[in-house]
């Protein structure tokens, strides 16, 4: 759309109406304003991203980038213990509602909404490491063409997410027992 809408509202001979010519030089107006914001949110979350030790840990494993770090971060939040690992576990779960937890159940919409983003974000990062699997490190490697080779493809995406998020709660919670163990000296 980019490259052509130029050519189009430019073209004399296309018979398009004043008005149609005037919505479309709106939407082009309106899509440069969109990437632009978008460009300069990018650069935002890699900011926050480079600067947040959590993040940067993060960031290292195959498939969470920047976006995918510093959301879950902010889902973790606090919740990173021992005693809740299982809670980002259902993060990258396959969609359905579980409760692993009664106050998870009673959570207001808001917390249900937070919990949701790293989930998404983690299956399309899978997703990504699922389509490049021959160019990840020998053991992941292996690990996925053994696991393609039995599930299906959506399956083995979800597997990978939770996979990513397990990871993910064992760097979040070494951090926090790092951390409580500094302090308590």
């Amino acid at each position: 759309m980019r490259s052509l809408l130029p050519g189009i509202l430019e073209d004399p001979d296309n018979k398009l109406s004043g008005a149609l010519r005037v919505l479309l030089t709106q939407l082009r107006v309106g899509d440069a304003i969109s990437a632009r914001q978008i460009g300069e949110t990018d650069k935002l979350i890699a900011r926050i991203c480079g600067e947040l030790e959590q993040c940067r840990r993060l960031v290292a494993i195959p498939g969470i980038g920047p976006i995918t770090a510093t959301a879950t971060v902010a889902a973790i939040g606090k919740r990173c213990s021992f005693q809740e690992g299982p809670w980002i576990l259902c993060l990258a779960g396959s969609g359905a509602r579980r409760a692993l937890h009664r106050r998870q159940a009673k959570a207001d919409r808001y917390q249900q909404t937070r919990k949701q983003i790293p989930a998404q974000t983690l299956r399309t990062g899978a997703h990504t490491v699922l389509l490049q699997k021959t160019k990840q490190s020998s053991g992941l490697s292996t690990w996925l063409v053994n696991l393609t080779s039995r599930k299906r493809p959506q399956v083995a995406t979800v597997a990978l997410a939770n996979k990513m998020a397990r990871i993910a709660w064992a760097v979040c919670s070494k951090e926090r027992l790092i951390a409580r163990r500094q302090h308590h000296k």
